[in-house]
């Protein structure tokens, strides 16, 4: 089965990677841009809207920092004396809206007499303070997350976070991020995690591929982590251990060819990850734990993608145009840990992914991922994931969306901490967040998501939606018992934050538990967040 995977991975690839690029070989004249103008608006428009001069609106304005103009300049793509080129106009409108604290971006072109054009960029700002609370429980109010966030601090468009878990474990997270580090196009990141199974730091510093024609793009990260791994059977943990891993990557790679419809992409990797582990007072003295472990791999990163742009509504968001880029892309990244490297066996590494969407202009949405994770594959393959996830989107309907969701994965020869779990971590809302463990899963989802009221005073949209959800994670040996599926149903009620940054979504459900379990029965569970259940 894994060899069968890569091969359909690889075939795939070069499929789409040696086929034609139309776009390029249409070598076009465009009009010269003689003027660049930004009109940049705050959270709301007071100019354009005068009515909405007043509280709440022109308060939200005054605490809100407005993004300085040159952190939005410094998103163009072009410049005076560029060609006016529609392709690199449309990506900038799509990286701008990428950005948190944008809430809208359109960019306009005007003749001149001359010959030349002129260009309008259009941004508004999205609210970026995010104070958060989510709770979730039995029939009452428990197990709180809260915390904050700024997604523009300063109005310079960096983000720092903080949050606090108490359902996963009295979990803190504090996080930074830099798009821009030093006003370039690298970008920084750090992240510290702490719960009671451990902590985590991470650290990346990079520079991407920012658009379809940069040339290139390099990578370094390091990861820490001291974790206590807990060992299951049967779905019952029958033991832990203290585990110690450093995760250390550098990489490198660039654009091949000079599409712009296909653009494909190469570069190595090298990637450092040493384990330690310890026994504890909790280990079953009857059971091993996992070896010392001091891995050196090369990587080949190979991605390859055709660019099918759309702009879509009431996808994910409720009000806010959303960027999808249809594909096909497929990535691929064999690895060599060679024995010259480590002292140990030599191994191979094999990770691959396809996603691709397709669309229907008013019908109907559907995107589908598949993706394969192994190790030791020229052997006896372990650790393998293969994962397929596909949505389907039915959009007739005015103002409502219906969702289904499949999603099955399934492992083979897992390592101990790379089991596969499900419950509300995978979308099933009347269940803990690891309620199954195992080596395979499925999970199904419907929901009907309907919109009543667009743009209530120019702050909220007011939705609401009915689901089921099911799914189960069973051990290797087992076979699937459908009898055995968790279930639940509910509805839920949807506010979207309109202004705010990714336009938030507050999320309030109550669904009930149609599958008891041995510590859980039949009953309702209410539950409170941000964002989708999945």
């Amino acid at each position: 089965m894994a060899k069968t995977t890569v091969i359909f991975l690889l075939g795939i690839f070069f499929l789409h990677f040696f086929a034609p690029d139309l776009h390029a070989a249409k070598k076009k004249k465009y009009p010269r841009i003689s003027r660049i103008t930004l009109r940049s608006t705050n959270v709301f428009d007071l100019e354009s809207a005068p009515y909405l001069n007043k509280f709440p609106y022109s308060w939200i304005n005054f605490l809100h920092i407005k993004t300085n103009d040159r952190i939005i300049k410094q998103e163009f793509l072009f410049k005076v004396g560029d060609p006016a080129d529609p392709f690199v106009l449309l990506e900038t409108e799509r990286n701008l809206r990428a950005l948190p604290f944008i809430n809208a971006a359109r960019i306009a072109q005007f003749p001149q007499r001359d010959g030349t054009v002129a260009i309008v960029v259009y941004v508004s700002d999205s609210w970026t303070t995010e104070p958060y609370i989510a709770i979730g429980g039995l029939n009452k109010l428990s197990t709180p997350q809260f915390g904050f966030k700024e997604k523009n601090l300063f109005g310079m468009g960096k983000q720092i976070d903080f949050s606090y878990d108490e359902k996963n474990q009295f979990e803190k997270v504090f996080h930074y991020n830099d798009p821009r580090f030093l006003s370039s196009r690298w970008q920084l990141d750090g992240q510290e995690i702490q719960n009671q199974m451990g902590e985590e730091r991470k650290f990346n510093l990079g520079r991407p591929f920012f658009s379809a024609d940069t040339k290139w793009a390099t990578n370094a990260s390091y990861d820490k982590q001291d974790q206590i791994i807990q060992d299951f059977q049967n779905n019952v943990a029958v033991s832990q251990y203290n585990m110690s891993r450093e995760v250390s990557q550098f990489s490198g790679a660039m654009k091949i060819g000079g599409g712009r419809e296909i653009v494909n992409h190469a570069g190595l990797r090298y990637k450092l990850d040493r384990s330690w582990f310890s026994r504890r007072a909790q280990t079953d003295p009857n059971r091993d734990i996992p070896k010392k472990d001091d891995i050196k791999t090369v990587y080949l990163d190979m991605s390859t993608t055709r660019n099918k742009f759309l702009k879509l509504r009431r996808i994910e968001k409720m009000t806010r145009v959303e960027d999808f880029n249809a594909g096909p892309a497929v990535v691929l990244s064999p690895g060599l840990s060679n024995h010259l490297l480590t002292g140990q066996k030599t191994n191979t590494y094999f990770d691959g992914s396809y996603n691709q969407s397709f669309y229907s202009p008013g019908i109907r949405f559907i995107t589908s991922q598949f993706s394969y994770s192994g190790r030791d594959l020229t052997r006896k393959p372990e650790n393998q994931t293969f994962l397929l996830d596909s949505r389907y989107y039915h959009l007739p309907l005015p103002n409502q969306t219906l969702l289904t969701r499949a999603r099955v994965e399934l492992g083979k020869d897992l390592d101990p901490d790379n089991q596969l779990t499900v419950g509300s971590n995978v979308g099933l809302r009347a269940y803990h967040a690891e309620q199954a463990v195992g080596n395979k899963s499925l999970v199904f989802n419907a929901e009907d998501r309907f919109d009543f009221v667009d743009e209530l005073w120019s702050l909220f949209s007011i939705g609401g939606a009915i689901f089921f959800d099911s799914g189960y994670a069973w051990p290797q040996g087992q076979q699937m018992d459908f009898r055995k599926m968790l279930n639940d149903v509910g509805a839920g009620l949807r506010i979207g934050l309109t202004r705010s940054s990714d336009e938030v979504i507050l999320r309030f459900d109550v669904a009930y538990r149609l599958t008891p379990t041995e510590d859980l029965k039949n009953e309702f569970v209410v539950s409170f967040g941000s964002g989708q259940a999945f």
